[in-house]
């Protein structure tokens, strides 16, 4: 979690980069480090990355703009899986086949 010092919260006040996740009186790891997609510099991905190396999670926001054509929307997200399902079972049959004509 967000060091309180490290990434400019004080008193439960939420600032850029910053959301309290905890309320705990005697901790100082009460806030996530929260940047966001569309206006990350190279401090705020150096300053991820040390959030990662602590093992600490990162709640990167507006990442769907920053994307060309993603949709996490259920129907579009099945009709994808349906044509990755269709391309595997090919790429199986296609093995299965070339086996075949191996063993004989």
């Amino acid at each position: 979690m967000c060091f309180v010092q490290s990434c400019s919260a004080e008193n439960g006040v939420k600032t850029f980069g910053v959301r309290q996740a905890a309320h705990r009186d005697s901790s100082q790891d009460n806030y996530l480090y929260c940047p966001n997609a569309t206006q990350l510099g190279n401090n705020e991905i150096e300053h991820s990355q040390m959030h990662w190396m602590r093992g600490e999670p990162v709640i990167v926001t507006n990442v769907l703009e920053k994307t060309s054509g993603l949709s996490w929307d259920p129907m579009v997200m099945w009709r994808a899986f349906q044509g990755t399902e269709k391309i595997l079972n090919e790429e199986a049959h296609k093995r299965v086949l070339m086996l075949q004509l191996l063993i004989h």
